[in-house]
């Protein structure tokens, strides 16, 4: 991972994709990214064939840096915005630069999008022999981007899917399904802590915290909390 982790703002390109071995090392080039071309957020989506599946934002990304409260948000409002993730990645052939909409929002939602600088959206869609992937970078209205621009970082994520799919062979949305609230909940166990030590940490009950572990066991088809953990580092979900 050494050189991944060693990239420079004037420096990202599709070439680095080659030292990628771990989600981490996914994570720390598409932030690179996103802070070259002034983007805040990013989220790599894997986008399902079939029509007809009800779909969460948690479910069809393979990984993201979105805030937990945004992921929440989605998460507690059961919000379409997969869905229109979704159609975007079907309806696109070529990336796309657009602006969100937020006249069709609810006041909340653009009170939460607002903070964050969910303002812009970078569509880069990759459909190859393994299925449709979408590559979504965020920030305000302030990032502009070539047509050079658009075409270099097609290119990264075409080259950043295939990547991808090597190091989750046949489990493209391993990291999708983790939340950022049960990953978080897995750090802290890979800590030592105990669920009621987490809740304090988290300001949570320890229900809650016992849920989002049990949720992350199941999600990496693990039988307990420290095989969870184990494949969580192996992943790089977790350090």
């Amino acid at each position: 991972m050494g050189q991944v982790a060693e990239i420079r703002q004037e420096t990202v390109s599709s070439s680095f994709v080659d030292d990628i071995a771990t989600v981490f090392d996914i994570k720390q080039i598409l932030r690179a990214t996103c802070e070259k071309y002034g983007f805040k957020h990013f989220m790599l989506a894997h986008i399902p064939h079939s029509e007809n599946e009800k779909l969460s934002i948690n479910s069809i990304a393979i990984t993201n840096n979105w805030p937990t409260e945004v992921l929440g948000h989605y998460d507690m409002m059961g919000r379409a915005e997969s869905n229109y993730l979704i159609k975007e990645a079907r309806q696109r052939l070529a990336p796309v630069i657009k602006d969100i909409d937020y006249s069709a929002l609810n006041e909340m939602h653009v009170d939460l999008l607002s903070r964050y600088k969910y303002e812009r959206n970078g569509y880069f869609p990759v459909n190859n022999g393994d299925g449709l992937h979408l590559l979504v970078l965020t920030g305000g209205r302030d990032v502009l981007l070539s047509e050079e621009h658009l075409a270099d970082i097609q290119l990264f994520a075409t080259r950043l899917v295939e990547k991808s799919l090597k190091i989750l062979p046949g489990n493209h949305t391993a990291d999708a399904n983790i939340s950022q609230r049960e990953n978080e909940v897995l750090q802290w166990i890979a800590e030592g802590k105990t669920s009621a030590e987490i809740a304090t940490i988290m300001s949570l009950s320890e229900h809650t915290v016992n849920h989002y572990a049990m949720l992350a066991v199941q999600k990496l088809e693990c039988v307990n909390r420290t095989q969870a953990v184990v494949r969580s580092m192996r992943l790089g979900l977790i350090r």
